[in-house]
Parts: C-alpha cells; sequence; structure tokens
C-alpha cells in the first residue's frame, strides 16, 4: 500500500507540477497577451497620431494648393490685361506714329511750297524792282 500510497501522491505531485506549470504557462501568456496588447494599443495610437498629423498635412497642402491656384489665377488675368493694355497702347502708338509721319509729311509739302511761293515773290519782286528802275531811266 506504502508503493501505492507513494505511487499516487507521485501522481498527485506530478499533477500538482504539471497544474503549476500549465498556470505559470497561463500567467507568461497572460502576461505576453497583455504585453502583446499593449504594444498592439501603443502602435494603434502611434498610427492614429501620424494619421491626425498626415490628415493635417494634407489639410495645409490643399490650403496651399487653393491659395497657389488663386494666385496662379490672378496673376494670369493680372497678365492677360497688362498684355491687353500693351496691345491697344502699341496700337495706339502705331497709329500716332502714322498719324505723326503723315503730319510731318504734309508739313514738308507745306515748306516746299512756301519756299517756292517765297522764290515767286521774291522772283516777282526782282521783276517789279527791275521794272521800276527801267520806268525811272526812261522818265529821267
Amino acid at each position: 500500500m506504502r508503493g501505492a500510497k507513494l505511487g499516487a501522491e507521485t501522481a498527485l505531485q506530478a499533477y500538482d507540477r504539471a497544474y503549476t506549470r500549465s498556470r505559470e504557462m497561463a500567467g507568461e501568456w497572460l502576461t505576453d497577451v497583455k504585453r502583446r496588447e499593449a504594444a498592439l494599443r501603443l502602435r494603434e495610437s502611434d498610427c492614429d497620431r501620424r494619421e491626425a498629423e498626415l490628415e493635417a498635412a494634407l489639410a495645409r497642402l490643399q490650403e496651399e494648393k487653393t491659395i497657389l491656384s488663386q494666385r496662379e489665377t490672378t496673376f494670369l488675368q493680372q497678365s492677360r490685361q497688362t498684355l491687353d493694355e500693351s496691345r491697344s497702347r502699341e496700337e495706339t502708338l502705331v497709329e500716332r506714329e502714322l498719324a505723326v509721319e503723315e503730319k510731318h509729311n504734309t508739313l514738308r509739302d507745306k515748306e516746299k511750297n512756301l519756299t517756292a511761293f517765297q522764290d515767286e515773290l521774291a522772283d516777282r519782286q526782282e521783276r517789279l524792282n527791275k521794272m521800276d528802275t527801267e520806268m525811272h531811266e526812261k522818265w529821267d
């Protein structure tokens, strides 16, 4: 009986050891699960934080894009307006240049006519003087 008692104690001890080891393993497993859960929560928190940062950065970039688009539109409008004004001013300038050139030509023609008229008057005055001199000579 002693052998049976010893065998029963040994079996009980073996069971106790197995149970204890099982509990230890369960405790280790639970500890490991808790540790992994904590690590996972940290990673999730980090992911959430990074996601929020990325969304904020994306929002800032969208705002910058909107501002740049507005500036680009304004710049293009101003450029077109400046170009249109420049074309208009150039057309006006060309028209004025043509008018001035025409006026210059007209004045040159008038100067030629005036010179010709002055020459004609000088010739007539000279003939008149000559005729006057001849008459005085005849009367004298």
